[in-house]
């Protein structure tokens, strides 16, 4: 990422949003009590360091609305790590359910994950129509955005792709295009954003993340999973 025009920036309203969440989340009583103090001890309890970074300019209730949705994609990894394939069907249909019908109430004996999901507001301050989320070249912007996140052996042929790809964008009028280059400026935070996440946080080098990505390719410390995440 040296050479990724977007620096990490992280949205000074972290350390608010992020107890705030995370009293929220606690609410749910989505962990048993030992896996809610090793969520709290830092190696987990991070979404709001990773949603300051990627909502780095977003106001102050919709890094709220960030943080919260970051901390059930964590509920959801913890959920799934430890399940079957048959059991990881179940929780996504769960989640699907949860968001097509918010207004529904969860089954009796159902693990939290659906009533979290459900709490969920969904829409940010952005409003860029289908036809132009969908147009052929910001589709293309988002896949290479997508494929920084999760692929290092091509970086950067890729965010050259990105870059040239800026310059073919198509013009809406100004009101639209205001918003697609906002838009379009918070995915590109994304993979610094990721990058600076998982060297910073503890989830994956432990406390080496810092000195790691300084002088050293990195290696990943094993991270093992607890059974019975949610009480059983």
């Amino acid at each position: 990422m040296a050479s990724w025009p977007w620096p990490r920036i992280a949205n000074p309203y972290c350390k608010e949003v992020k107890a705030e969440s995370e009293e929220w989340l606690k609410s749910f009583q989505a962990f048993t009590p030992q896996s809610q103090i090793v969520f709290d001890r830092g190696d987990f309890s991070i979404p709001g360091l990773f949603s300051a970074l990627l909502y780095s300019s977003c106001m102050k209730e919709h890094l709220r609305l960030g943080c919260d949705l970051t901390h059930i994609f964590f509920v959801i990894d913890e959920y799934t790590d430890i399940e079957n394939e048959p059991g990881c069907r179940e929780m996504i249909d769960m989640a699907i359910d949860a968001l097509e019908n918010p207004g529904k109430p969860r089954p009796e004996g159902e693990i939290p994950l659906g009533e979290i999901i459900r709490h969920l507001p969904l829409e940010l301050d952005l409003s860029v129509p289908d036809e132009i989320f969908y147009h052929p070249v910001i589709v293309e912007l988002s896949t290479c955005i997508t494929d920084l996140t999760l692929v290092d052996n091509y970086h950067a042929r890729v965010e050259s792709k990105f870059i040239e790809g800026l310059k073919n964008l198509p013009s809406w009028g100004a009101e639209v295009d205001t918003q697609v280059t906002e838009y379009l400026t918070r995915i590109a935070n994304w993979p610094r954003a990721n990058y600076c996440w998982s060297f910073e946080s503890h989830r994956y080098f432990g406390d080496k993340g810092l000195e790691l990505s300084r002088t050293h390719p990195p290696v990943s410390a094993p991270h093992h999973r607890e059974k019975g995440v949610w009480g059983s």
